[in-house]
């Protein structure tokens, strides 16, 4: 699951060869090669092209600032952006955003990028999606929990950390890559400090579930 779009993931995995996988921060999802889409997908849709035009309009007057215009959501990343000039970036955008006051629209921080998407639309709630279409499945399924799917969710940024925490309270794994955790509320992830680790971790955890088919 990520907050890239589909055709973006196309680009980066063999989604093909994958059983599953959720793009938009869910709000597009394709299970066993069909492509379904959450309930408020259209209408996001509708709204974050008019949004879209302002703030193009903006990040064109500053440099290091740019925005990726996906199906169902924008990103605004100031990655390259001068730090001196952050908080009145951050006014410009948030006054905008006031202004516009989409319906059902939200603007959330991430890590040197701002998320603009459907209030109804997240992580979480594609994760339960994929996980009761796992369960209506009717052949048996051998999994680590030994009694249905097991979620795993691994992530590094705010938009991840529900998810994460949802894994956790629904008996699977959830860790989280990085130093600061979002908030100190239960249950705690895993840690993890690098991709590098979680790639480690992954293959690690495969060798395992191998070695007890």
């Amino acid at each position: 699951m990520s907050g890239r779009s589909i055709p973006d993931l196309r680009k980066r995995l063999p989604i093909e060869e994958l059983s599953g996988v959720s793009g938009d921060h869910g709000a597009s999802r394709i299970y066993k090669g069909k492509v379904h889409a959450d309930p408020n997908a259209e209408s996001a849709r509708e709204q974050i092209l008019p949004l879209a035009t302002l703030l193009k309009e903006i990040t064109d007057e500053w440099p290091g600032a740019y925005l990726e215009i996906k199906q169902f959501s924008l990103s605004l990343h100031y990655r390259q952006l001068a730090i001196e000039r952050h908080e009145e970036f951050f006014g410009v955008i948030e006054k905008t955003f006031r202004q516009v006051h989409p319906e059902n629209l939200e603007m959330k921080a991430g890590k040197c990028v701002f998320e603009f998407r459907h209030s109804g639309i997240n992580k979480e709630s594609a994760l339960q999606w994929f996980l009761q279409r796992l369960s209506d499945e009717p052949e048996d399924r051998r999994t680590l929990s030994g009694s249905g799917p097991y979620p795993v969710m691994i992530g590094d940024d705010t938009t991840d950390w529900n998810s994460i925490k949802m894994a956790i309270h629904l008996g699977g794994h959830g860790i989280w890559v990085g130093d600061n955790l979002p908030d100190s509320s239960l249950p705690h992830p895993a840690r993890l400090s690098s991709p590098d680790h979680v790639w480690e971790w992954l293959k690690q955890s495969w060798r395992l579930v191998d070695s007890n088919p």
